[in-house]
Formats: C-alpha cells, sequence, structure tokens
C-alpha cells in the first residue's frame, strides 16, 4: 500500500498540468498498455529513476471499459486495481472519468481522468495531471 501512495502521490506532484475516441473509434472494451511514455521535462533525476522503475508495473496494466460504463483496471501492483468503476466522458472532450461505481451519479471520487488520442494510427492513454502516457493497444 505504501508503494500505491508513494507511486500516485509522486505522479500527481511531479506533473502540472459518447464512448468514441477520435475518428469514430469505440473506447469500450479491453486495452492492454505495450509501451509507457514519461514526459520527463521539469523532472528531477530522482523522480525520473522512480518513475522509470515502475514501467514494468505499468507494462502489465490492463483496462476494461464496459458496455454498461462499468470499469475495472488491473496492473502489475494489487493495491492499485480498480475493480468495481464506473467510466464516463467529460463533455465536449477526448477525456474519461473513471470514479467508483457507487458514486457513478456524482462529480465525487475521481480516481483518475484519462486523455485519449490517436496519432499515427496509434492510440495512447494520457493520465492526467501526471507525467505518464500509455500506448495502449485493444485486445
Amino acid at each position: 500500500m505504501k508503494l500505491f501512495i508513494t507511486a500516485w502521490l509522486l505522479i500527481l506532484v511531479t506533473f502540472k498540468s459518447g464512448a468514441q475516441l477520435n475518428n469514430n473509434m469505440n473506447i469500450t472494451g479491453n486495452w492492454s498498455v505495450v509501451k509507457v511514455i514519461i514526459a520527463d521535462e521539469g523532472l528531477t533525476t530522482s523522480e525520473k529513476k522512480k518513475l522509470s522503475a515502475l514501467e514494468n508495473m505499468f507494462l502489465k496494466t490492463k483496462y476494461h471499459f464496459g458496455n454498461d460504463n462499468k470499469f475495472s483496471y488491473d496492473t502489475g501492483d494489487p493495491d492499485m486495481k480498480i475493480k468495481n468503476g464506473h467510466w464516463k466522458v467529460e463533455s465536449g472532450k477526448c477525456t474519461y472519468i473513471i470514479q467508483d461505481w457507487k458514486d457513478r451519479n456524482t462529480n465525487n471520487s475521481v480516481l483518475m481522468e484519462i486523455d485519449v488520442k490517436r496519432e499515427n494510427g496509434k492510440i495512447y492513454f494520457k493520465l492526467s495531471e501526471t507525467p505518464l502516457m500509455f500506448e495502449v493497444k485493444k485486445d
């Protein structure tokens, strides 16, 4: 649990910053991370090392966006799993808000925001407010 808290605090502190993706691609389904991209501008050497050390964990990440707006997130760290989540699209953007299922009808308890973009035939999930972006593929 300490690793989870440390990782998310590091990520949040170090960076300032309808179910369709651009080009009419559907977000629903299972997605796997194939590449981790760290925007290391403004990070200290220590912060870069810590994020790089987490790269293998992030390469095991699986996202599931259900047709019923259920969401799950599984990664190499059991403390970071989301089993009973809810996803919704932020109005007018290609940003997906992830919450606990119990909070699906509110704006409370945002667990993560994922900005999705397509570039050169590849799909990327950018974790808002972090220096992390993942190239993903649909399973």
